[in-house]
């Protein structure tokens, strides 16, 4: 069964390394980022760019292929 695209805003679990996950970065997002890779990956889910999600309390949103403070 193919991996369903995820855009609405959701509370994730922490990630887990055995899993397909998107780099975290600190910080806010740079404007220059290269959105090539629109697509970030959490616990193995898909989430298109400009997703945002939510672990413990901290919004992450999805841009050029990796996780940025939201």
């Amino acid at each position: 069964m193919p991996k369903e695209e995820k855009s609405e805003i959701i509370e994730v679990e922490p990630m887990d390394p055995n899993k397909k996950n998107s780099p975290v970065m600190e910080g806010p997002e740079p404007e220059d980022i290269d959105q090539r890779d629109a697509y970030c990956w959490w616990n193995g889910q898909r989430y298109s760019a400009c997703s945002t999600v939510i672990q413990a309390g901290k919004k992450k949103h999805c841009s050029g292929g990796k996780w940025w403070d939201a």
